[in-house]
């Protein structure tokens, strides 16, 4: 792989976890770099899939296997294996854009001070049919920003300061999602950061466990929110935020929740449905409580929009 005269090295950490029919386009996305990576690992998060057959395809790659410890862990394993000043943490389910690597670390060395550089992303479907662009919010108070809603949102558009990303701690393995909404706001705390014009990723949804994730996220990002509204007895500005933020977390989340019950209602019939909500109920309570909250506010609009004077 080229390295750039000058420049720091840059590498691409892949965590899979039983996610192989991914694997070939994120690794590949890769390899079709403007600006290659000096460094690849890929971090097999004991999948029982055929990761390590596809892995074996492309010798390029520094290949890590261990038992299933979740996302933060597989993170952190190859932020301690990487012998690279800036790293981009890529998803097996995702992709990088030809240009992302390039457009980053133009970023970073034109602000050497920052802790990351972050850019724009696609929502793509699971054959890559593009559904809708992000391009990246510049924010002259990042901080506050973040703490009204994750607005980086696509973590594989961020490329991090190494040494900067190790002594904050890595990622929180306590934490089984917005692991990278956590590690935003406490770089974000300490250091500026900065955001690169351009589309660099496409980030996949597919429909895997969807009501549950939407669930688990809204009671991960207010818990995220939460512990760094905390810090150091928050401004009033900082608690303002926090408020907002957890309100935008919950109503983004539960509208993903209302979108794919109404696809289960069509696609499997009542009986589905109400078995799906009884489960939900039994297993996120709190979070069900609050898109319950969501859903009658929203009832309620709607019925004093009608009942307006014409």
């Amino acid at each position: 792989m080229e390295d750039l005269a000058g420049s720091h090295r840059i590498a691409v950490a892949i965590a899979c976890y039983n996610q192989g029919h991914f694997l070939k386009d994120a690794i590949r996305s890769v390899f079709g770099q403007t600006r290659l990576c000096d460094e690849i690992i890929l971090v097999d998060d004991g999948s029982t899939d055929a990761t390590a057959e596809i892995v074996r395809s492309f010798p390029q790659i520094k290949y890590v296997y261990q038992k299933n410890a979740g996302l933060s862990a597989a993170r952190n394993t190859a932020l301690a294996l990487t012998t690279a000043e800036q790293v981009l943490f890529l998803d097996a389910d995702d992709l990088l854009c030809p240009t992302a690597l390039e457009m980053a670390e133009h970023c970073a060395r034109s602000q050497p001070e920052i802790a990351f550089a972050y850019g724009g992303y696609y929502s793509v479907d699971v054959t890559r049919r593009r559904l809708s662009s992000h391009r990246a919010l510049i924010s002259s108070t990042p901080l506050l920003d973040l703490l009204r809603g994750n607005f980086i949102a696509m973590h594989g558009t961020v490329l991090y300061n190494v040494q900067l990303l190790r002594k904050s701690g890595g990622f929180d393995v306590g934490l089984k999602s917005c692991e990278d909404f956590d590690v935003y706001l406490r770089l974000a705390r300490r250091h500026p950061i900065a955001a690169y014009e351009g589309i660099a990723a496409e980030y996949r949804r597919h429909g895997q466990g969807l009501t549950s994730n939407a669930l688990h996220m809204i009671e991960m990002s207010r818990k995220v929110i939460d512990r760094h509204a905390r810090i150091r007895r928050p401004c009033h500005a900082e608690a303002l935020a926090a408020r907002t933020g957890r309100n935008f977390m919950t109503r983004f989340y539960a509208q993903t929740y209302f979108e794919a019950i109404k696809r289960l209602r069509w696609d499997g019939g009542l009986r589905s449905t109400f078995r799906l909500l009884a489960c939900d109920v039994a297993h996120h309570p709190l979070a069900m409580g609050l898109v319950a909250k969501v859903w009658l506010a929203g009832r309620f609009k709607a019925a004093t929009w009608r009942l307006r004077p014409r």
